[in-house]
């Protein structure tokens, strides 16, 4: 059954890139979402955008005080049909169209995700926000920091550089105007002191000094959540940038058609090779593909793993040992942290604005290894030869569990998008009925992380304990490692 979302949060936490994410995840399944803003967003030339601080724009119907937002849906929805209303700047809604957003939810079946600001500069309610708090389904936070690392809870007006306290609720601006602040910094009226971004040395340099070498990039990757794209998709257009190479050949694997194909590199080539750690180790779904699909004549690679915060034990010198084999020269190998597949708090938001600053400085590492032609000294990887077991949970005794059987189950939101079908590394979940798995679950996460109303979960004791334990153990941040 369809509900109202308010998804909430202070400036700079990324709500119009959540909106025109959602959008385009439906969008590309062949469904039909319908994006609403307000009006009192006049930043561009009136007309109604949903636009991020990144840069990113898509249209927008402009709400006003007087439209029925219930009309118009039921008039896209008679015409087209309409699969998801979006909502973004959600807290300038007065209180009659939060009650129509009920009536769209209610009487037409169709779910309504609003993002928005939770309270203004005054920390006081804005109307619309206080109206989804009070009538909303599910109410979920998105999280954001202040300068100092702490988490932020208000949204400080700037004016002249300095925090104020008094004046009209609503006044519409980006950067300039608002940032948000954690409680004490709000309070102190502190906000970090301004710098002018300069541009790198190293890259000033290499402008100078930018040798003629000339290589294709290639990147490579399996990521059912994002998070390797993410890391490798970063890496690879630092690299392109400093090679000068506007092309980038990507390679996704991560769903079973694209793992039919075989690949084949040349020493013209670099290629960096991302792949998730599945408990421990490179992910046996992966390992027939990887051995007998990836092969290279002598082409550079980068491994690079992503991990949940717990280890990445013997997973990096492992693949590391799988390109070898294959004709690789590895110069280069990296363990980077993401969200952990499991959990949407262990690693959250990984890899972070950290993380990629330091993909950034692998990329001028790997140059610089590659510029200075040093590429025949030994690559030490920790880990073992002789590769750990797959690494197995316990229960609450100490006992070892295995969940390699268990699947996730649907409940009753399930609004029968199939945005679960389309992203399944196996294939596994049935068209027609997604609560039904035709094949093995590898507990991935794509299923549950992609679902726009959460209708995917898991229930079985020992998964649920082992998430737990994995939570509570591992919660302090771990860093990036790379090796040269």
């Amino acid at each position: 059954m369809a509900q109202l979302y308010f998804r909430y949060s202070t400036m700079g936490a990324g709500k119009s890139i959540e909106v025109q994410k959602v959008a385009f995840n439906y969008e590309e399944r062949g469904q039909n979402p319908l994006i609403f803003t307000s009006s009192l967003d006049n930043r561009f030339a009136n007309e109604g955008v949903v636009a991020s601080r990144m840069g990113l724009k898509r249209r927008a119907i402009s709400v006003n005080d007087e439209m029925n937002m219930f009309e118009v849906v039921k008039e896209y929805n008679d015409l087209f049909g309409v699969d998801a209303v979006i909502i973004d700047e959600s807290q300038f809604l007065l209180k009659q169209h939060v009650e129509e957003l009920t009536d769209i939810v209610d009487e037409l079946n169709i779910p309504v995700m609003c993002y928005g600001l939770r309270a203004d500069f005054r920390n006081e309610l804005f109307e619309g926000s206080y109206w989804l708090l009070a009538l909303a389904d599910k109410i979920e936070e998105i999280k954001t920091i202040c300068w100092c690392g702490k988490k932020a809870l208000t949204n400080a007006r700037i004016i002249d550089g300095k925090v104020v306290y008094t004046g009209e609720q609503i006044f519409i601006g980006g950067n300039e105007s608002y940032i948000p602040l954690c409680r004490k910094h709000y309070k102190q009226g502190k906000v970090m002191p301004y710098k002018e971004k300069s541009e790198d040395l190293i890259m000033r340099y290499e402008k100078l000094k930018k040798p003629n070498i000339k290589y294709k990039i290639n990147a490579v990757y399996f990521s059912a959540t994002g998070t390797t794209q993410k890391t490798v998709k970063t890496l690879a257009d630092e690299l392109s940038i400093k090679f000068d190479e506007k092309t980038i050949n990507y390679k996704d694997v991560t769903l079973p058609a694209k793992r039919e194909e075989s690949l084949h590199f040349t020493d013209e080539d670099i290629v960096i090779v991302g792949i998730p750690v599945y408990a421990g180790r490179v992910p046996n779904v992966l390992l027939n593909y990887l051995k007998n699909n990836v092969k290279a004549d002598g082409a550079k690679a980068v491994a690079l793993v992503l991990y949940g915060n717990r280890n990445y034990d013997d997973a990096l010198i492992e693949l590391k040992d799988i390109l070898a084999m294959n004709g690789f020269n590895v110069i280069a190998a990296g363990a980077f942290i993401g969200e952990h597949s499991f959990s949407n708090i262990l690693a959250k938001n990984r890899p972070d604005e950290k993380d990629l600053e330091k993909v950034c400085d692998f990329a001028k590492q790997i140059y610089t290894k590659i510029c200075s032609d040093n590429l025949q000294l030994p690559l030490i990887i920790p880990g073992n030869k002789d590769y750990r077991p797959y690494y197995k949970p316990k229960d609450k005794n100490g006992n070892s569990v295995d969940i390699r059987k268990v699947t996730p189950k649907t409940n009753s939101d399930c609004t029968d998008c199939k945005l679960c079908v389309s992203v399944c590394p196996m294939g596994s979940i049935d068209y027609d009925d997604v609560a039904k798995l035709n094949y093995i679950c590898i507990k991935c996460g794509a299923c549950i992380k992609i679902c726009p109303v959460s209708a995917k979960y898991y229930d079985d004791e020992s998964y649920l304990n082992h998430k737990h334990e994995l939570e509570v153990e591992f919660a302090e941040r771990k860093e990036p490692e790379v090796f040269l």
